[in-house]
C-alpha cells in the first residue's frame, strides 16, 4: 500500500492542533472525513491530547468519555510497509490540512489571452494537481485581473483553480 505523507486535525475545534499522518489513496474519504494512519507516538500524543480536553468536560458525559478514550487506546497497530500505523480514519470528523504556498516573482498565466503574473498570491495544491487560489486571496486577484477577468475567471464559481501545467516563467527584459 502506498501512502501519502499529510496533516490532519478537527476543524470544527478552534486551536485544535495538527496530527502528521499518512492516507492511502484509495481510501482517503469516509464520508468527506479524512482517513489518516498514524504512527505510535502521534497516536499516543493524539490520545492524550483528548484526554486532557474530556477532562475538562462536564462529569454527566464521564462514562461516555471513558468508552471514548477505550477506544481510540483499542485500535491496534497494521504493519504497512514495514511499519507499525495505526488507522484513525472511519469514526473521527479528521480534516487534512492543505499547505498554503505562495507564487513567487514572475509566475505567468493566461487568463482568456491575457498573460498574469501572479506573484505574492497564495494558493493550495489539489489532489489532481491544480493550483487553488485561497479564498483570502480572491479579492488581490480580482484587483489584478480587473472585473472582466475575474468574471471569466471564477466562471460562476467562488474561486479560481489554475492546472500547474498552466504556470510559466516570462524572461524579463
Amino acid at each position: 500500500m502506498n501512502l501519502i505523507k499529510a496533516k490532519f486535525t478537527f476543524s470544527d475545534y478552534e486551536d485544535f492542533p495538527t496530527f502528521e499522518g499518512a492516507y492511502d489513496p484509495s481510501n482517503r474519504y469516509w464520508n468527506g472525513w479524512a482517513n489518516p494512519y498514524f504512527n505510535q507516538a502521534t497516536r499516543d500524543a493524539f490520545i492524550e491530547y483528548e484526554k486532557t480536553l474530556l477532562k475538562d468536560m462536564s462529569k454527566e458525559y464521564q462514562k461516555e468519555n471513558e468508552e471514548f478514550l477505550a477506544e481510540l487506546e483499542s485500535i491496534q497497530a497494521e504493519t504497512i510497509n514495514g511499519e507499525e500505523l495505526y488507522y484513525f480514519g472511519g469514526f473521527l470528523c479528521w480534516d487534512e490540512v492543505e499547505e498554503v504556498k505562495t507564487f513567487p516573482k514572475n509566475s505567468w498565466t493566461c487568463f482568456d489571452r491575457t498573460e498574469v503574473d501572479l506573484a505574492g498570491i497564495r494558493y493550495t495544491v489539489t489532489p489532481t494537481y491544480w493550483n487553488k487560489i485561497i479564498n483570502d486571496d480572491m479579492p488581490r486577484l480580482k484587483e489584478i485581473l480587473g472585473d472582466r477577468l475575474y468574471e471569466w475567471a471564477i466562471d460562476g464559481g467562488h474561486t479560481v483553480e489554475i492546472p500547474q501545467d498552466e504556470i510559466f516563467c516570462k524572461e524579463v527584459i
